[in-house]
């Protein structure tokens, strides 16, 4: 049964050590190409091209590294949500692409709307992967964090719905109200790990047993 663990363990860090290896990879070949086009291209379609790939590998590697730090939790739940959040990742990664080198002479309506969609849950979920990262660090913590994360489920269903219903008129409340959830959003991600420092600090240390005092010899 330990060998079972123990197994399952190192085959955890096996994989996140090679996806590490792959995205720094992939980082140093398209910072190598965005150098190249900078330095000697022409700025035409193609350089263009090529740079916002490398913008949108640097931007999607940053999501995905940010759900590694729960690929190793001991909750299932928490491994399912960081290897959902470099699926939608990759997904977001693809189709992005996908659309940068498209002919913009074409409808792309359809394509273009399902890469925002994964790219705002790529990024909300690589949010939450850093919010729920913090709920180890102590309980009281609780209430904040899942506000926090309610309210960034709530920008990214209404950022998804705007890019979805782009013909309706939603009307000037439902902007006041989106803008009053992100500042909510942001305020509680910069306080969190604030907090999270004093709840640290401030946590009691468990007492010794009495048996296992050494008692000073006189």
């Amino acid at each position: 049964m330990i060998n079972g663990f123990a197994k399952v363990n190192l085959n955890k860090r096996e994989l996140k050590r090679g996806f590490i290896f792959g995205i720094i990879t992939s980082l140093v070949l398209s910072a190598v190409m965005g150098i190249i086009v900078l330095l000697q291209g022409t700025f035409q379609d193609i350089d263009w091209q090529i740079l916002g790939t490398t913008l949108t590998i640097g931007v999607f590697s940053i999501t995905s590294l940010s759900s590694l730090g729960l690929l190793e939790s001991p909750k299932r739940n928490l491994r399912s949500f960081s290897l959902l959040t470099i699926f939608l990742s990759v997904m977001a990664l693809a189709l992005t692409v996908l659309l940068i080198w498209q002919n913009w002479d074409n409808d792309l309506e359809v394509l273009s709307q399902t890469a925002v969609v994964f790219t705002v849950l790529a990024i909300s979920t690589a949010h939450a992967s850093l919010l729920l990262a913090l709920r180890n660090r102590g309980g009281s913590l609780s209430l904040l964090i899942t506000a926090t994360l309610s309210f960034v489920a709530l920008v990214a269903a209404m950022i998804i719905y705007l890019v979805l219903a782009s013909d309706i008129d939603v009307g000037d409340f439902f902007y006041r109200l989106l803008g009053v959830f992100a500042i909510l959003d942001v305020l509680g991600t910069i306080i969190l790990p604030i907090v999270s420092k004093f709840v640290i600090k401030e946590t009691p240390e468990a007492p010794i047993a009495p048996e296992l005092i050494i008692p000073e010899k006189p």
